[in-house]
């Protein structure tokens, strides 16, 4: 159906559960207004959900998604509401449509029962997607975010297992939308529903980086956001655990293994330069995925990255001196830095043994900035105005001052083997006097925070 008819539908299923519900007046708010349709279908989806219930609403994307929806039964021996195994009952519900023609002839009943239910008809894996995201907008309460999951639960793993980026990163969208709801809601105790469902979720979101790591970057991005979202939501509910049998322990290692297991996939990726938007993909899953988990990590007391450090040296200081001077380029350096930071600070205990090579690639990097900020101003004066220039030098500050803030943080805890490199480079290096001042400035107000 076009997209008009498809509006008049929905707008016409609200008015009916306006109605069902008692409230028809409110009906109004959706029949005027400038919203465009891809603004008013969240509307009327919310409305729908308000009147008739999340859970009523969620159970019906679900039996749709799998290809189950049949006709309610309204029959006295079964309570209304409840999916029959009747084909030929009459309900509010309408079988799936489908085109004279577009079935294949060759296509057997057994080869069908094979086949993924969302596989031939796309529009149940879009409209099951759409509905969970927005109901959990709307959620306030831990038992209605419990049922709620209860259905989402099986599409989302469906979908991340799937072998289709597009189709795991989909996944993905839905479990950031339960983890943002879940996070606005207050609770003395870890829910039931997170704790038994930890495990395969971990799992499926590991399985699913692994399989688009050399996809397109906006699906790696959403499937590395959703996975550091998850394992931050359990490890916040980690002080609530105490009746629990999720051991703090226990996602530790699970952080621990993300972190690590994309910082190898980032290592790899370097190889292969900035060639095939491969710049993209390493920018994504090092502020979606990498940046958050080290940040986490770091935050411990008991020095938690020990063990990672290592990979993530090999992986983070490469990037540090990622060449280039585009928007992409710049932004892998700043959040190569900012993991750096993390790992200074997580790790300790161990990073006096790496202080001369950190704080070698950091002053390169601050040296190679400066000099772009010189070529910058010299050579670019009759295009002064536009905004690719203005860009290239906001970014290029920015890197240069997350850059002194990385060199005195590792002068700080690296010590002797920094300031070494750094008493060097101020007797006969290159590097501008005033950034060698700046860094030992700046040390010495870090000196209460590490």
């Amino acid at each position: 159906v076009g997209s008009r008819t498809a509006m008049a539908l929905l707008l016409t299923i609200c008015k009916a559960s306006c109605i069902i519900t008692g409230s028809p007046a409110e009906e109004k708010e959706f029949t005027v207004g400038t919203e465009t349709n891809s603004e008013k279908v969240p509307l009327l989806l919310r409305k729908i959900a308000h009147n008739i219930g999340t859970n009523v609403l969620a159970a019906t994307a679900r039996a749709q998604f799998f290809g189950r929806l049949e006709f309610p039964s309204t029959s006295p021996g079964q309570p209304t509401g409840t999916i029959s195994t009747k084909t030929n009952s009459i309900g509010p519900f309408m079988p799936m449509v489908t085109r004279i023609g577009t079935v294949s002839k060759k296509s057997s009943s057994a080869s069908k029962n094979d086949e993924k239910s969302y596989s031939d008809q796309p529009i149940r894996m879009n409209a099951a997607v759409i509905i969970f995201c927005l109901v959990y907008r709307d959620i306030d309460k831990l038992t209605s975010c419990g049922k709620a999951f209860s259905y989402t639960l099986p599409v989302m793993l469906s979908l991340m297992d799937d072998v289709r980026s597009i189709n795991q990163a989909l996944g993905a969208l839905m479990l950031l939308s339960f983890v943002e709801a879940s996070s606005r809601i207050e609770n003395n105790e870890i829910p039931s529903f997170i704790e038994n469902s930890s495990s395969i979720i971990t799992k499926s979101l590991e399985n699913a980086i692994q399989l688009s790591s050399r996809q397109d970057a906006t699906f790696l991005t959403t499937i590395c956001l959703a996975q550091s979202e998850w394992l931050r939501l359990l490890f916040n509910w980690i002080p609530l655990a105490s009746k629990s049998s999720l051991r703090p322990t226990t996602v530790h290692a699970w952080m621990s293994k993300a972190a690590s297991d994309n910082l190898v996939a980032v290592r790899k990726q370097v190889q292969m330069g900035g060639k095939d938007k491969n710049d993209e993909l390493i920018v994504g899953a090092l502020v979606a995925g990498i940046d958050p988990l080290l940040a986490d990590l770091a935050s411990l007391p008991n020095a938690a990255t020990i063990e990672i450090a290592r990979v993530g040296l090999s992986a983070i200081l490469p990037l540090i001196g990622w060449r280039g001077m585009s928007m992409e380029s710049r932004s892998i350096q700043i959040a190569a830095l900012a993991g750096l930071l993390s790992l200074l600070s997580g790790a300790y205990p161990i990073m006096t043994h790496h202080g001369t090579k950190i704080m070698t690639e950091v002053l390169i990097l601050l040296d190679r900035s400066d000099k772009d900020a010189i070529f910058m101003r010299d050579n670019d004066q009759a295009d002064k105005s536009s905004d690719k220039l203005r860009n290239d030098e906001l970014s290029t500050e920015s890197v240069v001052s997350v850059a002194l803030h990385a060199a005195a943080a590792t002068l700080v805890i690296c010590d002797k083997g920094a300031d070494t490199v750094l008493s060097h480079v101020q007797k006969h290096g290159t590097l501008q006097y005033k950034r060698v001042s700046q860094i030992r400035n700046v040390g010495e107000k870090l000196q209460n925070y590490y």
